[in-house]
């Protein structure tokens, strides 16, 4: 079992190769190697932007495991906290909105925590696998696109433009 400095260094080789593979398709890019504040490598990436031309901000990092965990995959998440304002009495229909979404997707979900709303995906690949070029590009350009996608509608009820009935008639439209 390798120790946990190989497989960190491990995962900054990935995410190198994840850069370059972004930085091939127009994305902006930045590598965050691990210091003291920053407890794990992640890579910041932004590509298509939002119907009000904000940066959708995208950060990719391998999740930590338990060293005492066999560990015969990584995990490598890929989370974007939407840039919305929301207005706190608006929580239980975005939660609501969230859970007639979800189910649809092809891949990730949208959530809230401590009063943000994000999209994550979590991809698992074997421990000394390669990350594949055109798979990874695939998968990144998905998440960016169904956040495109759903962005609007999410903020019309964040900001209380429309109802949730109005949203979710939207949705079956």
């Amino acid at each position: 079992m390798e120790s946990s400095e190989e497989i960190q260094h491990q995962n900054l080789v990935q995410l190198n190769f994840i850069k370059l593979y972004l930085d091939e398709i127009q994305f902006r890019t930045h590598l965050l190697e691990k210091t003291v504040d920053i407890p794990t490598h992640s890579l910041i990436a932004c590509g298509e932007q939002d119907y009000k031309n904000r940066d959708l901000i995208m950060n990719l990092m391998y999740i930590p495991m338990h060293q005492e965990d066999k560990q015969d995959i990584v995990l490598l998440q890929i989370h974007i906290q939407l840039p919305i304002s929301q207005k706190i009495e608006k929580r239980q229909d975005i939660e609501s909105l969230i859970l007639q979404i979800n189910p649809s997707l092809a891949l990730g979900n949208f959530g809230i925590r401590d009063g943000c709303i994000f999209f994550r995906y979590m991809h698992a690949a074997g421990i000394y696998e390669k990350i594949q070029k055109e798979v990874i590009t695939e998968i990144v350009l998905m998440c960016n696109f169904i956040v495109v996608s759903f962005i609007r509608i999410i903020e019309d009820i964040a900001t209380g433009k429309i109802t949730l009935s109005e949203a979710i008639q939207n949705l079956e439209q």
